[in-house]
C-alpha cells in the first residue's frame, strides 16, 4: 500500500474508530446515571469524539467525491455557462475553506489558554479538529481548482489508484 493510499484512508479508520467511541461514551453516560454515579468529563469526551468525527470525515469525503452535491440550478444552466459556473464554483468553495482555515487557527490558538470543564485538557482539542479538516478540504479544493487549470491532481482517487 502507497503512502498516498494509506494517508487517504486515515479518515474513514477514525471515523470509524470515532462512531464507536462516541457510542461506548454514550452508553457509558446512561449506564452511570441509571446507577447514580457521577463520571465528570464523559458528556465532554462524547463531544470531543464527535467534532473531530465530523470534521475529518468532512475533508476525507470530499477528497473521495463522495460528499454530497447539490446540482439542481448547475444543471439547467445553459451550455456557454456552465464552464464558468465550474470556475467560479471552485474559486468561491477554495476561498470559503481559507476562511474557515483562518478562523480554525485563530480559534485553536486561542484555544490553548482554556480548559475543557472535567477533562481538562485545552479548549484547542476542539478547534484541531476543524482546523485539520479545514486543511484537508482546502487541500482538496486547491487540487480541483489545479485541475481546472490543467495541473494533475494528486490527491484525488484516480491519482492513488496508481
Amino acid at each position: 500500500m502507497s503512502l498516498k493510499r494509506l494517508v487517504g484512508t486515515i479518515p474513514s479508520y477514525v471515523g470509524a474508530v470515532g462512531v464507536i467511541g462516541i457510542s461506548v461514551t454514550i452508553l457509558a453516560i446512561i449506564a452511570t446515571r441509571n446507577a447514580g454515579v457521577y463520571v465528570s468529563g464523559l458528556l465532554s469526551l462524547a463531544q470531543i469524539t464527535c467534532v473531530w468525527v465530523i470534521f475529518l470525515l468532512i475533508g476525507g469525503l470530499a477528497r473521495e467525491r463522495r460528499h454530497i452535491q447539490i446540482d439542481y440550478f448547475a444543471d439547467r444552466l445553459p451550455e456557454p455557462y456552465d464552464e464558468y459556473h465550474e470556475w467560479v464554483l471552485r474559486g468561491l468553495n477554495l476561498v470559503a475553506c481559507f476562511v474557515f482555515l483562518y478562523s480554525a487557527l485563530f480559534a485553536t490558538l486561542n484555544g490553548l489558554d482554556s480548559v475543557v470543564g472535567g477533562l481538562g485538557v485545552p479548549t484547542a482539542v476542539y478547534f484541531a479538529a476543524p482546523l485539520l479538516g479545514f486543511i484537508m478540504l482546502t487541500i482538496v479544493y486547491a487540487g480541483q481548482f489545479a485541475e481546472l487549470l490543467g495541473i494533475e491532481n494528486a490527491w484525488t482517487e484516480a491519482a492513488l489508484d496508481d
